[in-house]
């Protein structure tokens, strides 16, 4: 069963929640519990049970066709909340919001339903900037998924006629985990943009990276409202 479309999310929920709702979505969304299905997962994170609960209770509250899907489909976090797609639905709406808001021109590819590279494409008069979209909690592999999932997608593209990418901007998002000294997480994630000179490196296009921790709990320098605006900065110079 395929999960509403994202015009769905975007009337029903999004545009019915606070910034503090939509935070919450979004801290959640970055996490991947499958990750630990097969042992107990770290003492550090956050009860995904109560996670889930969370999320849920504010789609249904909000929206009617979630209510009804949420409903029929057992799976539908798995599918929807810890997939990706949350993730892109709503830095989707939060950057288009935010583009028309600074009458800035920009539109935002929305192939969102699929789990395909880059995560979002925005296309700026005749530039098309990829976005690719990396939740971290831990970062023993990073390495080898930046040349996996990254530099690799990117060359494979590149080597498409006419889809060629001169940019790229790519996200890794921290959400902050129980007991986080949130100040000192930030100075500490300072040290990943290395992978700007790896990218550029591998890839020979223009790259930026941009670290961000995300809080369950509303603080304005740790939300997606605060990674919104630095993502129109990097991309507009605004």
């Amino acid at each position: 069963m395929l999960v509403p479309a994202y015009s769905t999310f975007k009337k029903e929920v999004f545009d019915k929640l606070s910034e503090k709702e939509r935070n919450v979505l979004f801290f959640w969304s970055l996490f991947e519990p499958s990750s630990w299905e097969e042992g107990e997962a770290p003492d550090f994170t956050p009860n995904f049970l109560r996670g889930r609960k969370r999320v849920l209770r504010i789609l249904k509250r909000k929206s009617s066709a979630y209510r009804k899907y949420i409903k029929k489909d057992k799976k539908f976090d798995k599918k929807f909340i810890w997939n990706e797609l949350l993730t892109n639905y709503l830095l989707t709406a939060q950057l288009e919001d935010d583009i028309k808001k600074n009458k800035l021109r920009g539109i935002l590819y929305k192939n969102l339903r699929k789990i395909i590279f880059p995560d979002l494409l925005l296309k700026k008069g005749l530039e098309k900037i990829p976005i690719e979209i990396k939740g971290l909690v831990a970062c023993s592999s990073l390495k080898e998924r930046v040349k996996d999932e990254v530099i690799k997608n990117i060359e494979k593209n590149n080597r498409q006629k006419g889809k060629k990418f001169n940019k790229f901007l790519l996200l890794f998002l921290f959400p902050l985990c129980l007991k986080d000294n949130h100040f000192r997480i930030n100075q500490l994630v300072e040290g990943y943009y290395v992978y700007e000179d790896l990218i550029n490196y591998k890839t020979r296009i223009k790259n930026n990276v941009l670290c961000q921790c995300i809080s369950e709990k509303y603080e304005q320098q740790f939300s997606m409202n605060c990674l919104s605006k630095r993502i129109l900065k990097v991309i507009y110079n605004c």
